[in-house]
């Protein structure tokens, strides 16, 4: 009992000071310096690329007349409080999106994400569930409504650039941890290609994309599915969730003129080194778009480029034309988000 009683109260957290390839320091609120040898680190499974000034190990401390060394040593790879990471590491997170931001892995000088899509992530997620639920909604909502199906060809990258750990991101629910895409990114996408598609020229028949989007909202029924700074548009978007079990795969770029990117004076060149990047896609899953209108605004629109056309059945034709064509997420130059 005494013995595990000091073994606790020795157990400390420290952080790298300095290493000579055989022996080198950590230091903690309590220490200053503590010594450990390259011997400790063998026996430990410590490699010498973790020693470094992000390290942060757990230690037992054992102190002599010659000051404090360390006994046993574990690398912490997870960035939060004590108790926290020893539950984590009992229990395996079910919700992916804890488990990827909350619980970030850290590896050697940055946070990876190789760990984070390690083992079964959604396999107790309520997925069905889900889907009927949000067709219950929108069915209490009482507005008229329709669905496409998509399904990327490739991959799918949705939330690439949000704020995160990482050097990449994902969108994902904050709930339930699943990939999903957000209504205003499909809005948004559609708006834009229809705009693209039918107002880029000018009335004398020129390209003229500068002024394509105030051409676009002068026209009636675009104004009245998508709305303006002074009117919401009729058209509702939801958001848009797997249909089953989605797949997660890392994916990497590999930037090889970081130096020319980051506005350093330097030509772009082959001899630069490559700076590999990974992130996550969402590869052979299938996605379900709702979208919805009041019945009585879903009328044939009056005059402009959909006349005679009603609002769902405009929607449901560029929609899918947006998503065969222009593709929705990240990287659709590279070929990912395509129907």
């Amino acid at each position: 009992m005494g013995k595990n009683n000091k073994e606790k109260i020795n157990r400390q957290v420290a952080w790298f000071v300095s290493y000579n390839k055989k022996f080198g320091f950590l230091k903690n609120e309590n220490y200053n310096k503590i010594y450990f040898n390259k011997y400790i680190l063998d026996k430990n499974r410590i490699n010498e690329e973790m020693l470094n000034e992000n390290a942060i190990f757990e230690i037992t401390v054992e102190e002599n007349e010659k000051g404090a060394s360390a006994g046993e040593i574990r690398y912490i790879p997870y960035r939060m409080p004590k108790d926290t990471r020893t539950l984590i590491e009992k229990e395996n997170i079910d919700n992916f999106y804890l488990k990827l931001n909350k619980a970030a892995h850290f590896n050697i000088d940055k946070f990876d994400l190789t760990k984070a899509v390690k083992g079964e992530n959604f396999r107790k997620v309520p997925i069905n569930s889900l889907v009927k639920r949000q067709l219950l909604s929108l069915k209490d909502m009482s507005i008229q409504y329709e669905r496409i199906n998509f399904v990327p060809q490739w991959r799918l990258i949705v939330g690439l650039g949000h704020e995160s750990v990482y050097e990449t991101s994902m969108t994902l629910h904050h709930i339930y941890g699943i990939p999903y895409i957000p209504a205003q990114g499909i809005k948004g996408v559609l708006r834009s290609f229809i705009i693209n598609q039918l107002f880029a020229k000018n009335d004398e028949g020129e390209l003229d994309l500068e002024n394509a989007e105030k051409r676009a909202l002068k026209d009636h029924g675009f104004k009245f599915i998508f709305g303006d700074e002074k009117q919401q548009g009729k058209v509702r978007f939801f958001d848009a969730y797997p249909a089953s079990e989605p797949e997660i795969e890392l994916d990497i770029m590999n930037p090889h003129y970081g130096p020319y990117y980051k506005g350093e004076e330097k030509y772009p060149g082959d001899y630069y080194n490559p700076v590999p990047v990974t992130f996550l896609t969402v590869r052979d899953t299938e996605f379900i778009i709702y979208f919805g209108i009041k019945q009585e605004d879903n009328k044939a629109i009056e005059e402009g480029k959909f006349e005679g056309q009603k609002p769902l059945a405009v929607i449901s034709c560029w929609l899918e034309k947006a998503l065969k064509e222009h593709g929705i997420g990240a990287k659709t130059a590279a070929g990912y988000g395509y129907a």
